[in-house]
């Protein structure tokens, strides 16, 4: 650290905390779109699995 004041060194840890962050949000959201994607994709796959199927399913029982 020697030359750089204080003042410097804290500008400059604080700009690298804030690309290592920039850089985590980007990994994370790449994981979030890859996984939205596959959800996606297995709902179109299988419609009975989503969210209230079962009580669609009770009902065609109850038709029988």
């Amino acid at each position: 650290m020697a030359g750089r004041t204080p003042a410097a060194a804290d500008r400059q840890d604080h700009s690298l905390k804030l690309a290592l962050t920039a850089a985590r949000v980007a990994e994370y959201h790449g994981k979030l779109t890859q996984a939205e994607e596959r959800l996606k994709q297995f709902r179109a796959s299988n419609p009975d699995a989503r969210p209230g199927a079962g009580a669609d399913v009770d009902a065609r029982i109850a038709q029988l």
